[in-house]
């Protein structure tokens, strides 16, 4: 009728100034006059409130009227409502009734979602056969989003036999219609070379179509293309610019990404980007990023620090499981930052992360056990977690064995093994276990006794800054055990010491070994620089005994920022 072609110029805007009002007019005077297509479009006006006050119960008095003519147009807006529930009780059943009638007529909208109800168990028991059926029925007939359901039937071998080609000419159908989920689809085929011949070019071109039309997994697949200069020329603002475009869709896990390479100066670094991002993903609940978020208060990166506020958002995380989030609340209370101090509250978070292999969860629960905080004292228990943790190669639980055994706590006592936990830990750089043993091979303790392996362990911690071990270092130089005697470096690392506070060590040192190697000079400086730890009745103190030993544990470790 030339009143419905009116309207449909209107909705459309070809040849008049679109306007829904005026579609809404001609469809009505159409619609009053018997002609079923036209009702329904009145319907869907209705339905939609354009142009017209939106009324459900208004749409479903049309689409009736269409129904009562045979309409299968009709029949399928009448299905629609009953899976919504607009103007009617929601009904899987009786929406599946009517797309059913309305498919056999030959609507290509009733059969795509007749097949989606086939597949989900709408209304119908599950069939995938059925829906493929369906699918391929609404393809047939040139349905944008039929083929690329019927491509993922392909794909995964759900009632129709699995074919990876089949499924990449599927979503090539739907691609070439314009839509974009079979582009972004397509796209990845050709990115993996399932059912075409890998193509990295090919994947980028599908992409940039499906990315141009707002889909935010192929913004962001584009983005990361760009970034690692796959099928495309490496270009880092293009990666950005579609990295932040498919994030401001508001998927949390691409929000997240963002956040983590803002972080990492794998785009332009910026921790208040970074922290924007994390934000904006917390908020949806993405826990990786409430922890991201929770690490960036703590240490005031892209914000302004706030302990409370990284307990808030740590605490989200570690409810959600998140490993690293839980450790870290055990810090907090361990620390009292954000929260009141409890080693108590410390505990049972630490023992969370513990189960779950964090190694420094495990050894930190396992000094809270050694010093009796928040659990009760037991050596063995403390042993038990170190253990746990020094298998993963966590040095500070290495260190941490090796006194016990040093000392016969909760192990049986042996140097021996002492001497190998230490050399475990001390090849990770670990600077109390090297000078730990430059004392046992100093003093011939699980090893064989070794001037010379002493001077090299004590080196390396020395060359750390460890005071005990640069005054250690600065003995063996004076009486030449080890090294060439050298009176200048003995100077230079008991000087070293001496500046960190250890003067009185210094002295002592020298007083036990029966030398005094500096000159009057280097004395008189040492002198005037620490004299507030010189006095008269520093040389009436009996003097430690010779060799400082590092024999206590290291305690709590501080999660690294």
């Amino acid at each position: 009728m030339a009143q419905s072609n009116l309207g449909v110029m209107y909705e459309d805007g070809r040849g008049v100034e679109q306007s829904d009002a005026e579609a809404a007019r001609w469809y009505r005077e159409a619609a009053e006059q018997g002609y079923s297509p036209t009702q329904v479009y009145l319907g869907t006006q209705y339905s939609e409130g354009r142009g017209v006050a939106q009324s459900y119960s208004e749409a479903l008095r049309w689409f009736k009227k269409a129904v009562e003519q045979g309409d299968a147009d009709a029949q399928c807006s009448m299905g629609l409502a009953f899976i919504y529930g607009r103007g009617v009780e929601k009904s899987e059943t009786n929406a599946a009734s009517w797309f059913k009638k309305a498919a056999k007529q030959g609507s290509v909208d009733a059969q795509f979602f007749l097949g989606e109800c086939f597949r989900d168990s709408r209304g119908l028991a599950q069939s995938y056969e059925e829906a493929a059926k369906w699918y391929k029925k609404a393809a047939d007939q040139g349905h944008v989003d039929a083929p690329v359901q019927l491509g993922c039937l392909y794909k995964k071998g759900r009632g129709v036999a699995q074919s990876d080609t089949k499924a990449a000419q599927c979503f090539r159908q739907s691609a070439e219609l314009g839509r974009a989920s079979g582009q972004y689809k397509l796209g990845a085929l050709f990115m993996t070379g399932e059912g075409v011949a890998q193509n990295d070019a090919e994947a980028v071109f599908w992409w940039e179509k499906a990315a141009g039309q707002g889909f935010a997994d192929a913004q962001f697949n584009l983005a990361t293309n760009y970034f690692y200069g796959r099928g495309v020329t490496q270009n880092k603002e293009k990666a950005a610019f579609w990295f932040r475009k498919s994030a401001e869709q508001g998927k949390a896990e691409e929000q997240l990404e963002l956040g983590l390479k803002f972080e990492t100066g794998l785009l332009a670094q910026s921790d208040v980007d970074a922290a924007f991002w994390y934000r904006r993903a917390a908020e949806r609940g993405n826990a990786q990023a409430q922890h991201r978020l929770g690490r960036s208060y703590e240490h005031g990166r892209g914000v302004k620090q706030s302990h409370t506020e990284a307990v808030r958002w740590l605490r989200q995380a570690a409810d959600q499981n998140v490993v690293a989030a839980q450790f870290e609340m055990g810090f907090m209370f361990e620390d009292g930052r954000g929260v009141k101090q409890s080693h108590a509250e410390a505990a049972p978070w630490y023992r969370k992360a513990a189960v779950q292999g964090h190694a420094e969860a495990q050894c930190n629960l396992g000094n809270l056990y050694m010093g009796g905080n928040g659990v009760a004292q037991s050596d063995a228990e403390a042993v038990q977690w170190w253990q746990k943790a020094a298998k993963q190669g966590y040095a500070r639980a290495q260190y941490n064995l090796g006194v016990m055994f040093l000392n016969g706590r909760g192990v049986v006592q042996s140097d021996a093994e002492a001497v190998r936990l230490y050399m475990e830990a001390a090849g990770s750089g670990y600077v109390e276990a090297q000078c730990n043993l430059g004392k046992l091979f100093e003093d011939g303790r699980g090893v064989a006794q070794s001037y010379t392996e002493a001077a090299k362990w004590y080196r390396k911690a020395a060359e750390q800054g460890h005071a005990e071990a640069q005054v250690q270092l600065g003995v063996l130089y004076s009486n030449g055990l080890g090294v060439a005697a050298n009176t200048a470096e003995a100077t230079k690392w008991l000087l070293k010491a001496a500046e960190q506070g250890h003067a009185k060590e210094m002295m002592a040192e020298e007083k036990c070994c029966g030398a005094w190697p500096l000159s009057i000079s280097s004395f008189y400086h040492f002198w005037n620089a620490f004299e507030v730890f010189v006095h008269v009745d520093f040389f009436l103190h009996p003097f430690p005994p010779r060799g400082l030993f590092s024999d206590h544990y290291i305690a709590s470790g501080r999660p690294v920022s």
